[in-house]
């Protein structure tokens, strides 16, 4: 079973167990950060993954799965894992971005 939702295809086997409710819960987690865009990364081979870029910062995911993880990282698996690994993914500065110090000034 497929969906497309905020213009990414999400996949869904319905006879594996959860798969349907992590797809659902997932695109739940699509509505509370609208400002990321997802994309397949290849809907034809793995119709299950989907991918974002945030601040810089590759996050991989597999809503069927309920499992997001940032490139190079180890895998969070549900819903409040995936909500803070995106929280604290926006919260970080992007690799380019030079930061300040308040010592500067004085």
């Amino acid at each position: 079973m497929t969906t497309t939702y905020h213009g990414v295809t999400i996949y869904a086997n319905p006879r594996r167990s959860g798969h349907v409710v992590h797809s659902q819960q997932f695109m739940r987690l699509m509505d509370e950060f609208p400002d990321i865009v997802w994309f397949n990364v290849n809907p034809v081979k793995a119709p299950w993954h989907i991918r974002a870029v945030v601040n810089d910062q590759v996050v991989d995911a597999w809503p069927c799965a309920l499992k997001a993880a940032r490139m190079s990282e180890r895998a969070v698996y549900g819903f409040h894992a995936i909500r803070g690994l995106i929280l604290e993914t926006l919260a970080e500065a992007p690799d380019d971005l030079e930061l300040i110090d308040e010592g500067d000034f004085t």
